[in-house]
């Protein structure tokens, strides 16, 4: 059985506390329950937190194989040589702030009551300020007992996407589309990433690569007229200070270079319309994207989206992961989680690797799935169109030879009984009278 929970923290900040926070459950759909509790002010996290991430950037800008953009004139001004402890300390904090008296035994507890089963699959919608997305509530215990649960961000505010309408019960043209941007790819390997898309998700679904565009290819294709399922970029992005204001570098000019969430609000919108079900940005500091979609009041599809640099091999994994699960047609909530825990084996090079990656999405919309497997699904790959098998072909051209032989057998058949039935009252009196003439000639009748 699946469960969702809604976690709204309501208002307040880690500065001054949360004093109404609400749980709501649900089960197929329905509110069960709902519970109510508060949480006390937390300023140490908020500063842990940003050591943390100013590790994180740190430690990227000292190795090659990051996916920020490190600007020429970018300095830190902390240094963190123990970016393990510090990440200790913070998921530590983290699970002391969320044991607290109140919310553990008004909240917590009465949800491992109501979820007997450890095993069951739980959504939980956490609704609050974007910032407070960016924490790392993996650390929460009750996630850790529940395997397969994850927590999405959600915001407190959202509407329904309106949808392309169709006919007859089709589906929208979107579906199964999938355009992949390869941007600005400077010291990562992207093409890894496009090969797993092409490996878990060439025999379902339509791939359309574009590499290093202009900002004006790439906004033509994003309002490509059928739509798109999925949206994935690969490449360097950047935010400012805040985490706001977010660039994704789609080539390597000197100019025109990059686009802005200004730059795609209104393709994203067009997009949405079409049927676009899941945003992937593999690139650091993409949190920022989901973060501008709420403050622009724009409906929040799924977004799996970095809440921090993260290097090169551990975006690649994490991809190849995620892809893997989402062929599996586990559940998009699910194959995230699982796609996490597979990072969990970096850890000790990356403290919280398995953290960095976030699903964000609004708790009004229908499950994404994937079309079906398709054995011979001739598709736009690059440009090259998928050739049939000899031996599919073979066995294809033996059976059809099959088919038109019953079906010739069928209608000579047809013919014969028809004919029968229409020819018998002529035919019949004229071979008697002849049989019976032949019979006085003492004559034999030969067909």
């Amino acid at each position: 059985m699946s469960c969702t929970v809604v976690l709204a923290l309501g208002y307040g900040s880690l500065e001054s506390g949360f004093p109404w926070v609400t749980a709501e459950l649900k089960k197929q759909g329905k509110t069960v329950d709902k519970y109510i509790a508060s949480l006390p002010p937390a300023p140490h996290i908020a500063l842990l937190h940003k050591r943390w991430q100013v590790s994180c950037t740190a430690s990227q800008n000292n190795r090659s194989g990051s996916r920020i953009k490190v600007k020429e004139t970018g300095t830190t001004n902390i240094s963190e040589d123990r970016p393990d402890a510090i990440y200790q300390g913070l998921t530590e904090e983290m699970k002391k702030w969320l044991a607290d008296g109140e919310f553990f035994t008004n909240i917590e507890v009465k949800l491992r009551t109501e979820i007997a089963s450890t095993e069951e699959f739980v959504q939980i919608f956490l609704e609050c300020k974007a910032e407070i997305w960016q924490l790392p509530w993996d650390a929460w215990q009750f996630r850790e007992i529940y395997c397969n649960s994850e927590i999405i961000g959600s915001s407190p505010e959202y509407k329904k996407i309106p949808l392309q309408a169709t006919f007859g019960g089709r589906p929208l043209p979107s579906q199964g589309r999938i355009l992949c941007v390869s941007g600005n790819a400077e010291g990562i390997d992207v093409e890894q990433d496009i090969q797993e898309i092409k490996a878990y998700l060439g025999d379902r679904c339509e791939l359309e690569f574009l590499t290093e565009p202009t900002p004006e290819e790439f906004n033509t294709r994003l309002f490509d007229d059928k739509g798109w399922q999925i949206f994935f970029f690969a490449g360097h992005s950047d935010s400012d200070e805040n985490g706001a204001n977010i660039k994704l570098y789609i080539n390597r000019n000197h100019q025109n270079n990059s686009v802005t969430l200004e730059y795609l609000i209104e393709g994203i919108k067009r997009a949405l319309f079409k049927g676009l079900q899941l945003l992937i940005f593999n690139s650091c500091s993409s949190m920022s994207m989901a973060v501008d979609l709420v403050s622009n009041n724009l409906s929040l599809p799924p977004i799996i989206v970095m809440r921090a640099p993260i290097p090169d091999p551990i975006a690649q994994d994490f991809v190849k992961s995620l892809l893997k699960y989402l062929a599996r047609e586990e559940p998009l909530f699910l194959a995230v989680r699982k796609a996490k825990d597979d990072l969990l084996r970096w850890e000790k090079r990356f403290p919280g690797a398995s953290s960095i990656p976030m699903l964000c999405q609004q708790p009004n919309l229908e499950e994404f799935t994937l079309p079906k497997p398709e054995a011979n699904r001739h598709s736009n790959i690059n440009g090259n169109t998928a050739i049939e098998p000899e031996c599919d072909r073979a066995k294809n051209q033996l059976s059809l030879s099959l088919s038109h032989l019953m079906q010739r057998l069928a209608i000579g058949l047809a013919v014969s009984a028809i004919g029968y039935i229409l020819m018998g009252p002529i035919v019949a009196p004229v071979a008697n009278k002849i049989g019976m003439k032949n019979a006085r000639q003492n004559k034999t009748f030969n067909c």
